[in-house]
């Protein structure tokens, strides 16, 4: 599967990044380290799909 989808800004739980966004509640803001520096990411929404 894919880990993200950038045009329709979708980000898979099995990523990195969604790893770190598990939890999280929808306005909540959080900083992730990737390979390139931090990036900073707020939750708009959450939807669960099969």
């Amino acid at each position: 599967g894919r880990e993200a989808n950038a045009t329709q800004q979708k980000i898979s739980v099995e990523s990195p990044v969604g790893k770190e966004l598990l939890g999280r509640r929808v306005g909540e803001e959080v900083s992730v380290v990737v390979p390139s520096g931090v990036v900073q990411y707020r939750v708009d929404a959450i939807q669960h799909t099969s």
